[in-house]
């Protein structure tokens, strides 16, 4: 087997690493005799960094395994803050809806308990539970309680405003709804306006590799430089160091200029 072939298979081989779930039923179809210890499990997208790694040591050299490394975890790490903070909003819609409803059912004369039992059959599954635990909560003569960073925690707290202060729910909750609704679509409306810089950053830190490209289109030869010199192995960290700090660097600045 040719020697720059086995970066590329085990590569491989990370990549084609069983999933969690197969090992699970493996471990069912054998019960253990004694308690299992609980461990971490690794998630198999956490692998890919590595894999990326190995199959950038035979052109690279181990300054490039280390440079795909280190943008494959920080393009990773990005993807993943993007999906939360759409997930964010999504939830923050799904709870506007809500308390639509909500607001909708009392004020057609519905008593809170009665309201809520019906807004959270049609509620995410989070505000639904809330819901309905605030509904028994009240029908059983207590106190609605919810952790503050926790979902639909604007509606037991409208709940408790009217509830220790006499005023009226439907109006509380409305004003709420108002709320909500304004800042998430400021939220949106900052992240639409954050498009234009991100996709900036991103082009300025691909400039290097676009760099490297058309110098090897032209002849110079680039990558053997990077690659088989101390110096150019030196240089290839060190850019990919800066490249990398700039992506987060500018993420971090779109994220903070949300409201």
């Amino acid at each position: 087997m040719p020697p720059a072939l086995t970066p590329l298979l085990l590569a491989a081989a990370l990549l084609a690493w069983p999933a969690n779930p197969a090992r699970r039923r493996l471990r069912a179809l054998t019960p253990p005799t004694t308690t299992p210890k609980r461990r971490a499990q690794i998630p198999l997208t956490a692998l890919i960094p590595a894999a990326i790694a190995i199959a950038a040591w035979p052109p690279l050299g181990p300054a490039g395994a280390l440079s795909a490394a280190l943008l494959t975890a920080v393009i990773r790490s990005t993807i993943r803050r993007r999906r939360a903070t759409r997930a964010h909003l999504t939830s923050q819609d799904a709870l506007t809806e809500s308390l639509r409803s909500l607001v909708a059912e009392l004020r057609t004369g519905a008593n809170p308990v009665t309201a809520a039992e019906s807004a959270a059959e049609e509620a995410p599954a989070a505000v639904a539970a809330l819901l309905r635990s605030a509904a028994s909560t009240t029908r059983m003569g207590g106190t609605p309680t919810v952790p503050p960073d926790a979902a639909g925690a604007q509606i037991v707290h409208a709940w408790h405003l009217a509830t220790h202060h006499g005023l009226p729910l439907a109006d509380i909750l409305n004003s709420t709804r108002h709320d909500l609704e304004h800042r998430t679509r400021a939220a949106r409306q900052a992240d639409a306006r954050m498009a234009g810089p991100r996709a900036s950053a991103t082009v300025l830190a691909s400039l290097p590799a676009i760099a490297l490209l058309l110098g090897h289109t032209t002849g110079a030869d680039p990558l053997s430089v990077l690659a088989d010199t101390p110096l150019g192995q030196l240089l290839l960290l060190t850019g990919t160091c800066l490249a990398a700090l700039g992506l987060r660097w500018s993420d971090h600045i779109t994220r903070t200029a949300h409201p």
